[in-house]
């Protein structure tokens, strides 16, 4: 009986065996044909495996970066947060907004403010930068709603004098309605006045096109020795003396009267605009013959004043623009 189960057993393993060895055999034809017509249609089974185990290779070597950069992830997150803040818009000003610049000028100066002075969008200074800094005054880069760069002219009031705050909030409406009627392409644009909480009180500001190449003492300081660059001065003076005669064409006449090389910005193109309005007055046409207009406020530098102007009560005159500019133009050539 033993035999005859054993020799059951031979037969059914041998059975086994050459039926698996048919069924691989299948399997590996159909392997090589499957092989045979992908290599038909130029596919490399052997390239394709070098792919996948670059790959492979390339997604450890992520994985790893992203192991090491988990530590940065709460300074990632401060800087998105920070960006975010500045990029997006703030919400546009609202009538109540200007009617609070409107009434509180108006409480100091017992000065109207036309609307069409007040800036129409918000106004956010770029961190940690400053163009300029003066005793009146600190110049920022900031960007407007519509992600324009400008320059935010943010003046200091004296609040706790109230006869100066309202000298000051005179001042600085006078420059705002006069600089708002120049149109030159020779005169550096104004797009506006806002207001703006400090602490308990408030500060204003004026806003204007940012001129990334700066004003031309700095631009030339920087380019000077660069070819073609005597030309340039060339072209800055002269655009500035006819931004001069445009100032002297209007009626009523405009002196600028703080003529220099900081008041000449340059624009991207290298060209040359007046700024820097804060002594610029209109002559008053109809004053009469014993009566002139008078320069009040007192500039920072005389370098540039005309020799007139040192006089007692010295009359404000188109004539010292041209000394200024003389100066300004021998400043910013050697």
């Amino acid at each position: 009986m033993f035999s005859v189960l054993k020799f059951s057993a031979s037969v059914a393993h041998a059975q086994w065996a050459s039926d698996f060895e048919a069924v691989r055999k299948q399997e590996m034809d159909s392997v090589e044909h499957i092989r045979d017509e992908l290599a038909n249609i130029g596919v490399d089974l052997h390239s394709m495996d070098e792919k996948i185990d670059l790959m492979y290779q390339k997604v450890e070597g992520i994985e790893q970066s992203m192991e090491m950069l988990k530590p940065l992830v709460p300074e990632i997150n401060q800087l998105r947060e920070a960006l975010e803040k500045l990029l997006v818009p703030p919400p546009t000003p609202t009538s109540s907004d200007a009617q609070k610049i409107v009434d509180t000028i108006l409480s100091f100066t017992n000065l109207e403010v036309p609307l069409s002075l007040l800036l129409d969008r918000r106004c956010t200074v770029i961190p940690g930068a400053l163009l300029e800094a003066n005793d009146t005054c600190k110049v920022y880069p900031a960007l407007l709603g519509n992600g324009e760069k400008v320059a935010k002219k943010v003046y200091r009031f004296e609040v706790l004098d109230r006869q100066v705050l309202n000298r000051d909030c005179m001042r600085f409406v006078r420059l705002a309605k006069l600089w708002c009627t120049l149109q030159s392409s020779y005169i550096l644009p104004f797009y506006g006045i806002g207001m703006e909480s400090h602490n308990d009180d408030f500060r204003l500001y004026m806003v204007s096109p940012l001129m990334q190449n700066r004003d031309a003492t700095i631009y030339l300081e920087r380019n000077r020795d660069k070819p073609g660059m005597k030309a340039n001065i060339l072209q800055i003076t002269t655009d500035a003396a006819i931004g001069l005669r445009y100032l002297h064409s209007l009626r009523p006449q405009v002196v600028h009267s703080g003529m220099k090389g900081s008041n000449i910005l340059i624009t991207d193109s290298g060209r040359g605009v007046l700024s820097g309005f804060g002594l610029t007055k209109a002559l008053i046409v109809d004053l009469g013959p014993n009566r002139t207009v008078r320069l009040t406020g007192k500039p920072k530098k005389t370098r540039w004043m005309a020799p007139e102007m040192f006089q007692k009560d010295a009359a404000l005159e188109t004539p010292i623009d041209v000394w200024g500019w003389a100066m300004a133009t021998l400043e910013v050539s050697f």
